[in-house]
């Protein structure tokens, strides 16, 4: 007899690394995210994995971000900033 291993539980929500796409859309400021013509602002988490943070040995660190597929939408627009210096808050959000 064969033993299968059990499915990994579901997460409620569906999350995915967005990395595709480019979308001008603005988004709704009351699901958490909304564009202006400086910035753009959406929900996200850190990941709980050892590789979310990573720290350079030449001084600097880069940021994994996971983002909700019904909050995509509100990211998108952070697509045409790469290259780009930006100026990054963290919040807290319920």
């Amino acid at each position: 007899m064969r033993h299968t291993p059990p499915e990994p539980a579901k997460s409620p929500r569906k999350r995915r690394t967005a990395k595709a796409g480019d979308d001008k859309g603005g988004g709704d400021p009351k699901a958490g995210r909304h564009t202006s013509a400086s910035g753009v602002s959406f929900r996200a988490s850190i990941p709980p994995t050892e590789t979310a943070i990573k720290i350079h040995g030449e001084g600097g660190a880069r940021m994994l971000l996971d983002i909700a597929e019904d909050d995509l939408q509100g990211f998108l627009p952070a697509l045409a900033m790469r290259g780009k210096t930006l100026r990054v808050t963290l919040e807290e959000h319920d």
